[in-house]
C-alpha cells in the first residue's frame, strides 16, 4: 500500500477542520470577509467584492450538497422582473458564479431570506408575501400572500424568516395591531392542518432561535420565548431589543437600541443563568445584527458603526472592526456556511471528516510493513 505523506494528510485535516468565516456588507458596496480559526482568534481579510450595491440583503444558504454566499441587490421598481441575487462560493467571494446575477422573478425589496433544511428551497420575505425558489435553478416554486381576514384586519410586513425541520416560521409586523407569528409547512398555505398563528409581544423586531428549538422574539419590552401557553417574557428591558441570538448554552446575546431624533445608540448584552452582562454600550448608528455560529462558538455583531466578534465560551472580544477600516458602515453579516440535513459538509470539507482521516492517518503511519 503507498503511503502518504504527511504534507497530504496535514492538508486533508486541514480540509476536513474547515472553519466558518464571517462575511459583511457596508452602505458603500463592500462585500468583505473575516476570518475565524475556532473561537480563539479573528482575522480581518477587508473588501472582496466591491459594486454590490447600498440597498442589498445578505446571507447564506445549504443547495444540498454545499453551502453557498448570497447577496440580493433589492429594488421596489415592478417594471424589472424583480430583485437580483449573486451567488458566491464563500472560498471565493472575489467573483460570483454569475457576474449579472440571478433574476429573482416576482420578488421585490425582499426584508429577509432563509434556506430550507434539505437545500431544496430559498425563502423570501417581501411586503405581505413569502416567495419560495429552488435552489438548482432559482425557478419559483411556492409563495403566499397574506388576505385581510375581517374588515379590521390589517395587512402585515413580512420581515423575518425561520426554518425548522419541517416548518417555516415568519414574522407578520402590522402598523398599529398586534404583531404575529405565522406558522407554515413547505407548502406556504394557510387552509391545511398545519398552518398556524401566535400574537406577537408589542413591537416585535426579530424572530431567532434560542436551545431546545424554542423561537424567541425580540421586542420593545424584552424578549419573550414561545411556548404551550403563547409567549412568555424571559427578560425585561428599559430599551427595545432589536436582535437576539442563542449562546453556546442555554442563554443568548440581545441588542438594546435607543433612538433620540437621528441619533441610534446600541448595547450589547449577555443573558445566561439568570443574570445580565454588558459586553458594550454607547455605540451609534442604526444598524444592529446579532449572528451566531454554533460550530466555532463565535458571535459576531453589527452593532452601529462596528463588527464585534466574540468568543462565546468567555465573552472574549477577539475582534473589533470600525468604519475607516470596513470602508463604509456595516448593514449585514452572515456565517460562510450552513449545515444540511442531508450533509454537513463546510466548503466541499466533511466537519466529521477529520476523525475519518485521523483514523486513516494512523492507518498509514502505524502500518506494520
Amino acid at each position: 500500500m503507498r503511503k502518504l505523506s504527511a504534507g497530504v494528510i496535514l492538508v486533508m485535516m486541514l480540509c476536513a477542520n474547515a472553519y466558518a468565516d464571517i462575511v459583511y456588507t457596508t452602505d458603500t458596496g463592500n462585500l468583505g470577509l473575516i476570518k475565524t480559526e475556532g473561537s480563539t482568534s479573528a482575522d480581518f481579510y477587508g473588501t472582496q467584492y466591491t459594486g454590490a450595491g447600498s440597498n442589498t440583503l445578505l446571507g447564506s444558504y445549504w443547495n444540498g450538497s454545499a453551502t453557498r454566499v448570497i447577496l440580493v441587490r433589492r429594488t421596489a421598481d415592478t417594471s424589472v422582473s424583480g430583485d437580483t441575487a449573486l451567488i458566491f462560493d464563500p472560498a471565493n467571494l472575489a467573483q460570483p458564479f454569475d457576474s449579472e446575477g440571478q433574476v429573482l422573478a416576482g420578488l421585490y425589496n425582499a426584508q429577509a431570506l432563509v434556506g430550507s433544511k434539505n437545500g431544496r428551497g430559498l425563502f423570501f420575505a417581501s411586503g405581505a408575501s413569502i416567495h419560495e425558489f429552488q435552489t438548482w435553478d432559482f425557478e419559483p416554486s411556492h409563495s403566499y400572500t397574506y388576505t385581510l381576514k375581517t374588515s379590521d384586519d390589517i395587512i402585515p410586513d413580512f420581515t423575518g424568516l425561520l426554518a425548522g425541520t419541517y416548518n417555516i416560521f415568519a414574522l407578520a409586523e402590522r402598523e398599529n395591531s398586534a404583531d404575529m407569528l405565522l406558522v407554515f409547512d413547505g407548502q406556504l398555505r394557510d387552509d391545511i392542518e398545519s398552518f398556524g398563528t401566535e400574537y406577537l409581544p408589542s413591537g416585535t423586531s426579530e424572530i431567532s432561535w434560542l436551545s431546545n428549538s424554542r423561537v424567541a422574539a425580540a421586542h420593545t419590552g424584552g424578549v419573550s420565548v414561545w411556548g404551550t401557553h403563547g409567549f412568555v417574557p424571559l427578560v425585561s428591558t428599559d430599551a427595545p431589543v432589536k436582535s437576539l441570538c442563542q449562546d453556546s448554552g442555554n442563554g443568548f446575546y440581545f441588542a438594546e437600541q435607543v433612538q433620540s431624533g437621528d441619533t441610534y445608540t446600541t448595547a450589547l448584552k449577555h443573558y445566561s443563568s439568570g443574570e445580565v452582562i454588558t459586553l458594550s454600550t454607547g455605540d451609534t448608528g442604526s444598524s444592529c445584527r446579532l449572528l451566531r455560529d454554533d460550530e466555532n462558538n463565535i458571535l459576531a455583531a453589527i452593532t452601529g458603526s462596528r463588527i464585534l466578534v466574540y468568543n462565546m465560551k468567555n465573552d472574549t472580544l477577539i475582534g473589533e472592526y470600525g468604519r475607516a477600516l470596513l470602508g463604509g458602515l456595516p448593514v449585514d453579516i452572515a456565517i460562510s456556511h450552513v449545515k444540511g440535513e442531508e450533509s454537513s459538509s463546510n466548503n466541499g470539507c466533511d466537519v466529521a471528516g477529520a476523525g475519518v482521516i485521523m483514523i486513516l492517518a494512523g492507518a498509514l503511519i502505524f502500518r506494520k510493513p
